[in-house]
């Protein structure tokens, strides 16, 4: 059996200019960072791509793929990192982040958008159970999710 620490290292090699880039995957902070900075990226994971137009993705994805490529490099959301990708080649951009979606998305991005949304819309139907419930009365026993029995 393994641990944490045994798999916590996985990476690949992608040969750029000669060069071994090693690629991470993204991990949960950066794919957060990547949702709140690329707002549709967001609409597009939630079903909503109907709502994101073609001029906002050609401005979006220069952005966003130096981004992913940041991020799936291990630094989520540095700026430095960023710019040096963005100076990379569309050709070697792209496969970088095939190799980080091949990481980050083993079973492919569907999947994982699959997952998450059904990840979120759980956390968000139970956390608004949460947060509207009426809290128990004094004397009253607590059952669970804010439920109270007398």
């Amino acid at each position: 059996m393994v641990s944490l620490l045994d798999i916590g290292n996985i990476s690949r090699e992608v040969m750029v200019r000669g060069s071994a880039l090693e690629i991470t995957g993204i991990s949960a902070k950066g794919v957060l960072i990547l949702l709140e900075r690329f707002p549709e990226i967001r609409m597009i994971m939630s079903n909503r791509a109907d709502e994101v137009t073609g001029e906002s993705i050609s401005k979006m994805l220069p952005q966003a793929l130096c981004a992913i490529i940041a991020a799936g490099c291990g630094a989520p959301g540095d700026k430095a990192q960023e710019e040096v990708a963005g100076r990379l080649t569309i050709g070697e951009q792209l496969e970088i982040v095939d190799e980080i979606f091949r990481l980050t998305f083993p079973q492919g991005v569907r999947p994982f958008v699959d997952r998450f949304l059904q990840f979120t819309t759980q956390f968000n139907n139970e956390t608004a159970e949460v947060v509207v419930a009426k809290p128990p009365a004094a004397g009253d026993a607590v059952r669970g999710r804010g439920q109270a029995t007398k």
